[in-house]
Order: structure tokens, then sequence, then C-alpha cells
């Protein structure tokens, strides 16, 4: 499923874009641009982490909808589950709050630049960094109380807790899934939890669409092309619909909407052969391969680096302010690029590879256990 691989790369590049635009003061040659319909979606990056979850509980889902429909669920699956996700998530996010760590102690300063940071941009690193910060924000089991290093671990924190139940969730919801529904959303709307649990449910139930057909049902270009259309409009809905109504909408509500529409994207791709091929090309699929790596490393460039080669074109190019933004988003997204693509060769994959031989190891040793027990 390739072209699952190319959505979580528009993912990850719409949160760069995204942090980029929150951090700079945009020309009015570039907000003109960006504000045209449906182009926001270039830079929503509340809504790509929205995509995110829905298509974790949806890979994750699927394998197990797959595995457990003839018998019961083992310990030892939720187990190699869990250690796999270790490796997946967790070694190469430790790396990055490291990199960042050193990246904070041995490059950031705050420069004035062209066009001018925001706020928001400067309140990140603002506070002196101890090493036992960087102890601390390496937790994402039990949630810190604050991510310094690395600000947007907090999505991190809400993948690795909820999609390790992910197993246990499909096994709940094999015959029906209303009773875990119906508790997921008791568990947002009557005690406050995340509503990030509706996102991966989302995922989970569309999984459980999808395995209920021998094979993949595909729909004709016109009837794909409306459900995208849609979908994406549902997906944008805080700016393509929120503007244009006059009744307030709760933020909570907004982000479920989102979120069915993220699930309606996920289908449109999996039942359209036409989307299929686009999100197929090659390089749209190994920006997927790269964009958790991308996802770790973009924002220590954002502050420390991005600043600099800012700083840079104006000196060269005095006068033209908005060239520095230009520049400046454009060396953000290619040199994170670059960054991510050592990462995740370096880190991100011998991680993985690491914990699956971990995880095979002790299936192994568990099965060995098993045949002296019974001896």
């Amino acid at each position: 499923m390739g072209y699952l691989d190319s959505l979580r790369g528009f993912a990850a590049n719409i949160v760069v874009w995204s942090h980029f635009v929150l951090s700079y003061q945009t020309p009015q040659v570039f907000e003109n641009f960006l504000t045209l319909p449906f182009l926001h979606l270039l830079w929503d990056g509340s809504a790509a982490v929205i995509l995110f979850f829905v298509l974790s509980g949806y890979v994750l889902s699927l394998k197990f909808f797959r595995n457990l429909n003839t018998r019961s669920l083992e310990f030892r699956e939720i187990q190699e589950f869990v250690i796999v996700r270790l490796g997946r998530l967790w070694f190469p996010y430790v790396f990055a709050v490291g990199l960042s760590f050193i990246v904070k102690t041995l490059l950031f300063s705050p420069l004035d630049t062209v066009p001018a940071q925001t706020i928001w941009i400067k309140s990140f690193w603002q506070n002196e960094t101890h090493f036992r910060h960087f102890l601390l924000e390496n937790n994402l089991f039990f949630r810190p109380t604050l991510f310094t290093l690395l600000p947007h671990g907090w999505s991190l924190f809400f993948e690795m807790t909820i999609s390790s139940l992910i197993p246990i969730a499909v096994f709940l919801s094999l015959r029906t899934a209303l009773p875990l529904s119906i508790f997921a959303l008791i568990l947002v709307f009557k005690f406050g939890f995340p509503v990030f649990i509706l996102h991966f449910l989302f995922g989970l139930l569309l999984a459980k669409q999808l395995k209920q057909y021998k094979s993949k049902p595909h729909w004709n270009s016109y009837s794909s092309s409306a459900l995208l259309i849609v979908s994406l409009l549902l997906f944008s809905f805080r700016f393509s619909v929120i503007p244009y109504i006059s009744t307030p909408v709760p933020n909570q509500w907004i982000e479920i909407i989102v979120g069915v529409g993220a699930a309606g994207i996920i289908y449109t791709a999996s039942v359209s052969l036409e989307l299929q091929k686009f999100l197929n090309f090659s390089a749209f699929r190994y920006l997927g391969r790269i964009s958790y790596s991308l996802y770790l490393c973009h924002f220590f460039v954002l502050l420390a680096i991005t600043p600099r080669v800012i700083r840079w074109t104006n000196t060269q190019l005095p006068g033209v302010w908005y060239w520095g933004w230009g520049v400046g988003i454009l060396f953000t997204t290619l040199f994170s690029w670059i960054i991510s693509i050592a990462i995740n060769r370096l880190i991100e994959v011998p991680s993985l590879n690491f914990t699956k031989k971990v995880s095979k190891y002790a299936r192994i040793g568990q099965s060995r256990a098993r045949v002296d027990k019974s001896k």
C-alpha cells in the first residue's frame, strides 16, 4: 500500500510548511496565494496531524483484522507489536530529542530577520535547557509536563500511547465495533479524553469496513472524484467552511469533522485506481518513507538554521524582503529532507529492524518454553 505512504509524506510536508507559515510574517504576495480555495491545505498542520492519526489507526488495524478473524488474541502478539512500535517511534524520537539538545546548545541564538519572526516561534527554546530536560522529554509513555526541545512531540505521545492499544481494540471489535465506539465517545465527551482517540477509531472502523470485502471495491472516476472533493471539504473544514458561517463551532467538533474528512481521503485512495496511480509515484512514496524523520527534525532546522539563511538572504538582497520568506521556506523544506534521509537511513530503519529481530527472538523463546513445559 505504497499510496498510503505517499499520504503520510504529504501530511509531514504540510506540517513543515505550516510551522514555517506560523513562524514568519507572510508577504502579501504569498498570502494572497496561500488563501486561495483549497490551497490552505498546504499549510493546515492541525489537519495533517489528524490525518497521521487516522492513517495509523487504519494501517495498524488492517494487520490485526487479517490475522484475528478466526482465533483469539495472544499476549505475545501484543508484546511483539509494542516492541516493534518502540523501534518505529521511540528510538528515532530519542535521537531527535538528543539532536535538538545539541543544536540548541551549539547553534541556536535569536536573530532579527526580514520578514520578522512571529511571537509564536519566538516562544520556543527561550529558557535554559539542562540535561534533565532531555531525559524527561524522552518519555513517551507518561506525558511529560512540557515539550521543550521538541515542541511538537505532544502528538507523538498520543501516537505512542493510543496506537499501542490497537491490537486490543481490534479484538474487541471483531464481531461488532458498536460497544467500542460507544466507549470511545463516552471517554471523549463525558470524561474529557483527547478527541484523537476518535481519529484512531475512524481508522479502525475504516479498516474493518474494507476488510469485509474479499477484494477491494473500485469506484469509477466520477464517484471517486465526488467522494474526494467532499472529503477534502471536510478535511479543510477549519478554513473552507468555518469562515463562512456565523454559528460558533467548538474546536472539538471541528477536529472530529476533519477526522471524518481524513478517513474519506484514505477510503478514496483505497477504492480509486486513478488516485492510487497518482499516489504511487516513486518520489511521493519515498517522501512517505522519510515522513517520520521529517516530522521529527524539521523543527530544529526551523528554529536554529533557517533564521541564519534568511538573515544571509537579507544581506544579499537588501530591500527585497519577500525574498527572505521564499528562500526560507524553500531552504527549510529541502534541508529538512536531507536531514530526514540521513536520520531515516542511520537511525529509523536500523532501529525498526533491530526491534523486529528482538520481537522474533522473543517469539522463538516463548515457543521453546511452551514446548519444554509440555514435555
